[in-house]
């Protein structure tokens, strides 16, 4: 299609032994077991595009926790690319494999397993690199477009009470751009219904593949279950890929989002729409059959045709824009809705329980760039050189933000856990920069936490109490994602 060229890479990464997963930290699994379902097995799927004037972008889309800094890079040399022409995301799944990430702290926060992250790394990097060669060896004449399809009745919000910070014109204005029935309870409105789909044809049939993103957590089978599997995305593989069309799935602005009925409190309300209100193998059929099959409806209808593209990049530096040190915004041990831990079930929860109400005596104050933070020690406190330099060694310092343009369409990636918000000011400012559609793509590149608003920072919840760069975090991160955008117009 007037010089475009498209290419598919399609590897399975399921472990072969027993092992560690990534997600749930230390009530996680050590000895997950192969899965003995066909469908929570796990892959990477790899798209390469080429525009007419010879402009490549190589994005992949892998059954991970997260899109980690090594296997990047791992893609990266594989591909020859430059750095800002490769995206790694991950699903978000919580039965995937354990990882490792850019900054101990959610190498080992994020798995049971000392040793694990870096064993099964290793194993899983040259899976991601053949995905990556296998992409680019197939370019073939063909085009692609980019679609977007609701999909409604999946997800809830898990922290609705922190919306209680936005101004009632706000909150009024979300919902009221939401497809959600608006008889549907607040947490199945609050959030983001849109898949996005980027559909990729061959000329000669030899490539009919799409990359999806959707907001939803990878947490359906639950803590405790004993396999490895892609959760809730294998069954939206499956069934997106009934007619033959190969697809890959990644997460957009999941960090509020359960695949639980939730109800105002985060508590899981009775099933009303067909979601089990139990974790296990059930819910993450419901959830991901009917994902998979809007994505398969919406991919099918897509007419290709020829594009460009455009890529911008940045190792990003937080405290470069102004955002504080995590020496005293390491996230509070706790749990969301999805798995609360035992080391500190109500503050996670949200709940404001004594013990909590004790600990607000060392919440940072409001003009402190953490406030109104918890943290370990006081805001004011001065650790000893070596404590305080031990731990800003184990938080990232660094983090990869990309923005890829294919066509009109802008895809920028966060680094972590984008919450719906998060997202929708994300979308807004790449928007305005380009003139063009967006969207974010989440858990890419590498891990580094939660992303809440200056609003949702307030109420402190658990996915404000795991953003470690503080109040502003968010607002920073929207800004350099518009440079770049702006960077490639």
């Amino acid at each position: 299609m007037d010089g475009c060229r498209v290419g598919l890479g399609r590897v399975d990464i399921t472990p072969g032994r027993a092992g560690a997963t990534a997600g749930w930290g230390p009530a996680g699994r050590t000895d997950a077991r192969p899965p003995t379902n066909s469908a929570q097995r796990m892959v990477v799927t790899a798209l390469a595009l080429e525009d007419a004037r010879g402009e490549q972008a190589l994005l992949l889309n892998a059954d991970l926790h997260c899109g980690g800094l090594h296997l990047w890079q791992a893609a990266v040399e594989a591909s020859g690319l430059d750095s800002s022409r490769v995206v790694l995301s991950g699903t978000h799944t919580h039965a995937g494999p354990a990882q490792r990430y850019g900054s101990l702290m959610y190498t080992l926060g994020a798995c049971p397993s000392i040793t694990a992250p870096w064993s099964s790394t290793r194993r899983l990097v040259p899976l991601v690199q053949q995905a990556a060669r296998e992409a680019l060896a197939s370019l073939r004449p063909g085009g692609v477009t980019v679609v977007r399809r609701d999909v409604v009745g999946v997800a809830s919000n898990r922290a609705v009470p922190a919306w209680d910070h936005y101004d009632d014109a706000t909150r009024d204005d979300f919902l009221g751009r939401s497809p959600t029935p608006r008889d549907a309870p607040l947490p199945d409105r609050l959030r983001d219904s849109r898949a996005t789909v980027l559909v990729a044809r061959s000329d000669d049939g030899s490539v009919d593949a799409a990359l999806a993103w959707y907001a939803v957590h990878g947490t359906s089978l639950g803590a405790r279950w004993p396999h490895f599997g892609a959760d809730l995305w294998g069954a939206a593989r499956a069934e997106a890929e009934r007619d033959g069309m190969v697809t890959g799935f990644g997460g957009g602005s999941s960090g509020d989002i359960s695949p639980l009925p939730l109800d105002v409190d985060g508590g899981i309300r009775p099933p009303d729409d067909g979601r089990p209100a139990v974790q296990g193998a059930e819910l993450a059929e419901v959830v991901g059959l009917r994902l998979g099959a809007a994505v398969r409806e919406a991919a099918t209808a897509a007419e290709v045709g020829s594009f460009t593209v455009s890529c911008a990049y940045d190792m990003w530096d937080p405290r470069a824009s102004g955002l504080p040190s995590p020496l005293n915004g390491i996230a509070t041990a706790g749990g969301g809705v999805d798995g609360p831990l035992d080391l500190w079930p109500e503050v996670g929860a949200g709940v404001r329980a004594p013990r909590y109400r004790s600990l607000r005596d060392h919440a940072h104050p409001l003009d402190d760039g953490q406030g109104p933070k918890l943290s370990i020690v006081h805001a004011r406190t001065r650790l000893p050189l070596p404590i305080g330099w031990l731990i800003a060694l184990i938080a990232p310092t660094h983090l990869p933000l990309h923005v890829i343009r294919v066509g009109d369409h802008a895809f920028a990636t966060v680094p972590g856990e984008p919450t719906t918000m998060t997202g929708a000011r994300i979308e807004e400012a790449v928007r305005a920069a380009t003139g063009g559609t967006a969207s974010v793509i989440g858990f890419a590149g590498d891990y580094g936490g939660y992303w809440v608003t200056p609003e949702e920072y307030l109420e402190q919840r658990y996915e404000a109490a795991s953003t470690i760069f503080g109040r502003e975090s968010a607002t920073r991160l929207a800004e350099r994602l518009a440079a770049l955008a702006a960077s490639r117009i």
